[in-house]
């Protein structure tokens, strides 16, 4: 019997083809990689010279950025940091990190996070994501709010990466419509089933 018309037909020798995955990427603004002066200076240091964070002219910022923000800040700030830090890390972190564990879209999407500022970098996460098959990949942006310092300042290093702010602190079932699947959202208390066709989706910004 012939096969029908739609059926491919291999060698038996031909290579497996991987099937193409998706990416989400959950993204923080950022935090300190440790409670410390030196760790906190140097992200202050990649925070504040976004130009998108602080719109004085950049000279004039960065003066009064390295000769004296850099030089009084970090010691308190770092102080702050270590009364709310847990054995994960810094809170902003540790939650991050448990909503990317937490979230579930199929076999062929891969939940990772990121940080704007500190790491893990977007870059890296990026690489990770195309490393491991992801032939499309979703920033999201964990913000409730637009504005430039935050929401732009994420999307503008990666201009050619899907970028969508899909409101996942009300609309999850976007993130799952814009992966292109169900979304299966699962916390340690509940687990919430989403359709595919939810009327909703993670267009625009």
């Amino acid at each position: 019997m012939r096969p029908a018309l739609d059926t491919p037909v291999l060698p038996a020798d031909h290579p497996v083809i991987p099937t193409p995955k998706v990416g989400v990427l959950l993204v923080n603004l950022g935090s300190p990689e440790a409670p410390t002066r030196n760790a906190v200076k140097a992200y202050l240091k990649e925070f504040l010279s976004d130009r998108r964070v602080v719109e004085l002219p950049p000279i004039l910022w960065q003066i009064i950025l390295r000769g004296f923000v850099l030089n009084t800040r970090p010691s308190t700030t770092a102080h702050a940091y270590r009364q709310i830090w847990t054995e994960a890390g810094s809170p902003l972190a540790a939650i991050t990190a448990e909503q990317a564990y937490g979230l579930t879209f199929g076999d062929n999407v891969i939940v990772d996070w990121a940080m704007r500022y500190g790491k893990p970098a977007i870059a890296d996460r990026v690489k990770a994501l195309k490393e491991a098959g992801c032939q499309r990949i979703l920033i999201a942006p964990l913000y409730p709010q637009y504005a430039e310092g935050d929401a732009l300042a994420t999307r503008a290093p990666h201009p050619t990466t899907v970028a969508r702010r899909p409101g996942l602190y009300r609309r999850t079932e976007g993130l799952g419509r814009a992966a292109g699947c169900g979304a299966v959202v699962r916390t340690r208390s509940h687990c919430c089933q989403f359709p595919f066709d939810a009327g909703l989706d993670a267009r625009g910004w």
